[in-house]
């Protein structure tokens, strides 16, 4: 009897499980006549990344430019002085370099010469024997002339001129009046005055130079006087200036 009731139960358990099954139609997919798609099989190729190099620039060699060495004409007489009278009551005359005096309107400021020399002092029984003395000692002397450059203001005005004859004053004249004398080419014991332009010949010398107050010369500043020997125009450059060596200055300022 148990034997039987155990079994009508393991069948009623088997139908319950086998009637749980729900049974899933098989999925038949329509025919088409269409090829089928073939995809073909791609093969990832490793992605290679560029080096980068940094782009090198060639750097130019900058040669420095060749100039021209400057030329320094060769002068001689090479040595120059400019001088006043020694106040020692000799006739001697002493190198200056400072010079001051007091300035009125139309009167003279003072005169200076021009010697071959930069001694302190040069002595003789008058300028143009001591003149030609030192001027005669040296050999090279050919063509040999002086010249002068001022420098002053007055207001606004700067004055840079160069003097190699006299109507190269002219510009000025209302404030500083200036006069150039050759005291070499006169006749002894004559009298003689301040240069014009067509006294300038070829053995003209300009040997001394006198500064005389303008009219205007109370607007005039501190004077630079500037002497220099030059042999020719290889002496200057193409603006006119002296580009020489052989020159002497003298600061004049208004006592």
């Amino acid at each position: 009897m148990k034997k039987w009731i155990i079994g009508a139960l393991c069948a009623a358990v088997l139908f319950g499980l086998c009637g749980c099954q729900e049974e899933i139609p098989e999925q038949i997919l329509p025919e088409t006549d269409a090829p089928a798609t073939l995809v073909p099989e791609t093969t990832a190729e490793p992605t290679t990344v560029p080096e980068t190099t940094e782009a090198v620039i060639p750097t130019e060699t900058t040669m420095p430019e060749e100039t021209e060495p400057l030329y320094i004409p060769e002068i001689h007489p090479n040595t120059v002085g400019i001088y006043i009278p020694a106040d020692d009551g000799t006739k001697a005359r002493a190198l200056v370099t400072e010079f001051s005096s007091k300035r009125k309107a139309k009167t003279d400021i003072d005169c200076f010469e021009i010697f071959a020399s930069s001694e302190e002092r040069i002595t003789g029984k008058n300028f143009r024997g001591m003149w030609n003395a030192v001027w005669e000692s040296y050999d090279m002397r050919e063509n040999a002339k002086i010249g002068f450059i001022i420098d002053f203001a007055y207001g606004e005005t700067q004055v840079h001129q160069t003097i190699l004859k006299p109507s190269d004053t002219v510009e000025f004249f209302d404030y500083l009046e200036i006069y150039l004398y050759d005291d070499i080419n006169q006749t002894p014991g004559k009298w003689y005055s301040h240069l014009e332009d067509k006294d300038m010949k070829e053995e003209t010398i300009i040997s001394s130079i006198k500064l005389t107050s303008g009219s205007k010369i109370a607007q005039v500043g501190d004077i630079t006087l500037t002497a220099f020997i030059y042999n020719g125009e290889d002496c200057f450059n193409a603006k006119g200036e002296y580009i020489g060596q052989v020159l002497a200055t003298v600061l004049i300022k208004e006592k």
